[in-house]
């Protein structure tokens, strides 16, 4: 199967990339049957070609488009707007009810713990702040967990 996709070129922090149509088996960074356009986000204005025969060309006959390639051909006109995939990168949103509130939220996981891990929580810092205290123990109990020598050393041992 084919795929239209992104193939990064450029040095370290300076992205470039290659439109290109490769098999889907192979490494992004692999064999290219052909390339089709560029994309360079780093610049100002940001610079967009791309061959749009040869794209609908592939589309045509069954290539697959990556998601991003799917978007970047909808921005600049290659393919219809409504075509274009909702890619959410980073956070998951949630939706409150709240009218007084944005509709959307950004969902925190260090605000999200449940009330057994609060609990555990506490507990270790309660260990971590109050000293370790053992308990005095009497004369007798000291000289009743001392070990008492062998009196006759030779009774215990084993000869061979």
């Amino acid at each position: 199967m084919l795929v239209i996709r992104l193939s990064r070129t450029g040095k370290k922090n300076a992205p470039s990339y290659r439109i290109v149509v490769a098999e889907k088996a192979r490494a992004v960074k692999g064999k290219k049957l052909e390339v089709l356009g560029f994309y360079i986000p780093i610049t100002e204005p940001k610079q967009f070609s791309c061959n749009k025969e040869k794209v609908l060309h592939y589309l045509k006959n069954g290539a697959q488009l990556s998601p991003t390639a799917r978007n970047l051909l909808c921005d600049h006109g290659i393919l219809p707007k409504n075509q274009k995939i909702k890619i959410v990168y980073g956070r998951k949103k949630t939706v409150t009810e709240d009218p007084k509130k944005p509709s959307v939220e950004l969902k925190d996981d260090s605000k999200d713990k449940s009330a057994d891990a609060k609990i555990v929580e506490a507990e270790i810092a309660e260990k971590e702040t109050t000293p370790k205290v053992e308990p005095v123990k009497s004369e007798t109990e000291a000289e009743e967990n001392q070990i008492e020598p062998d009196i006759n050393p030779e009774e215990n041992s084993t000869e061979k």
